[in-house]
């Protein structure tokens, strides 16, 4: 197994390119992750956007400390899947009524009243 960690292996990537500086950690927590994660953000955008016929998912899970947590995930017609987003819902109650009341996860995901998807209970 592979130690993508070890710090032994530097060497050898500064073998490869001795003119190559590796990141550094505040470099790489602060500047690169944000930059990424607002790349992805405004892909999603884009796709919920500009997209038709999307399909959005969702599971959830009881975690170690007893939270509800719940996952939404956007997929689209050719098979590509996006995080929408991740939600406690340990203080709501788990139902349907209450799932597709305007205090769940229509008034959660702005998802608007439409002639072809309209969700009543």
């Amino acid at each position: 197994m592979t130690d993508y960690h070890d710090s032994t292996k530097i060497p050898d990537a500064r073998e490869l390119n001795s003119a190559y500086e590796l990141p550094t950690r505040e470099f790489l927590s602060d500047q690169l992750l944000e930059r990424e994660l607002a790349l992805v953000n405004s892909t999603v955008a884009t796709v919920i956007e500009n997209g038709a016929n999307l399909t959005l998912a969702f599971d959830g899970w009881t975690s170690p400390t007893h939270r509800s947590i719940w996952n939404f995930v956007i997929m689209t017609p050719t098979r590509e899947e996006y995080l929408y987003k991740l939600v406690d819902l340990s203080e709501n109650s788990h139902t349907a009524n209450y799932h597709w009341s305007n205090e769940g996860l229509p008034g959660k995901f702005h998802i608007p009243d439409s002639p072809i998807i309209h969700f009543r209970f």
